[in-house]
């Protein structure tokens, strides 16, 4: 059985954020969310997507209610929402300068991200710049919001030229959205004139997929791993490894994959305690 780290909390004390140990802690995270009404239409009723967004959070130092809040998943992409990248950032001892100049269409957004050594990297984006990229007046935020969108754009530029080593190639939700495009609307933003020299897409050729592994196969494949590890350290890095399996399988082969992991640490700690 997993072990559950109790956090007692005295009258006007400070809560801290759960924070899971093991992929099945996640998952069982994930699986709790999914099924209230504080998160996102896109995780509700889909743990493994939730999960996935709690363990990447992790990964950038966010618990779990922050991440499923702030990360989206756009295309099989997680994605950061552009509010959570100042959140982000400042945790991070980063500053993050913004303004809004100009007017009509000559209006322009700046974003300067300054880092914790001094270094400024500043990026902007445009109304012409929108224009160029057909999104000016395209239906949705950029019609509603458009000075919001700016600043969205000009931000998640800033953000990725100056702080890749903190999102660690995570997208921006607003960008990524914004480029979700079927073939033939790519082909009506070609023929824009506002759009110029857009090459065409080439025909994508029919590529049979290859099977994925049965799940008989991944449970033995499992097993033989964790019968030759010889610590607790191996059996989580195994756990880590095959995490994403584990979100694919149904509910009776993840608990048994589950069950078999657990198995394996209690006989070490067992080996050690002799």
């Amino acid at each position: 059985m997993n072990e559950v780290v109790k956090v007692p909390v005295a009258a006007g004390g400070t809560a801290h954020a759960i924070v899971p140990q093991s992929f099945d802690e996640a998952y069982r995270i994930a699986n709790m969310l999914a099924t209230t009404g504080m998160v996102p239409k896109d995780f509700k009723d889909k743990p493994a997507d939730c999960c996935a967004a709690i363990m990447y959070g992790m990964e950038l130092g966010m618990p779990p209610l922050s991440a499923v809040q702030s990360i989206a998943v756009i295309n099989g992409r997680p994605s950061l929402w552009g509010d959570g990248i100042p959140a982000l950032l400042w945790s991070r001892g980063f500053k993050i300068r913004e303004t809004i100049e100009g007017e009509g269409n000559q209006r322009k957004a700046t974003c300067t991200v300054v880092r914790p050594d001094g270094e400024e990297i500043t990026r902007t984006f445009s109304v012409q710049d929108a224009m160029t990229a057909g999104l000016w007046g395209k239906q949705g935020p950029w019609k509603q919001y458009p000075d919001r969108m700016l600043q969205m754009r000009a931000r998640g530029f800033a953000a990725r030229d100056g702080a890749a080593d903190i999102l660690r190639g995570l997208a921006i939700a607003e960008e990524v959205r914004d480029i979700e495009l079927s073939r033939d609307e790519y082909r009506e933003v070609k023929s824009a004139p506002s759009v110029p020299d857009i090459p065409d897409i080439p025909d994508i050729p029919d590529v049979e997929p290859e099977p994925p592994a049965s799940v008989d196969a991944v449970l033995t494949e499992l097993g033989d791993k964790l019968e030759r590890a010889t610590s607790i350290k191996e059996i989580r890095d195994i756990e880590k490894e095959y995490g994403p399996a584990l979100m694919n399988m149904d509910d009776e082969h993840r608990d048994q994959a589950v069950e078999m992991i657990e198995a394996a640490k209690a006989s070490l700690r067992a080996e050690a305690a002799e």
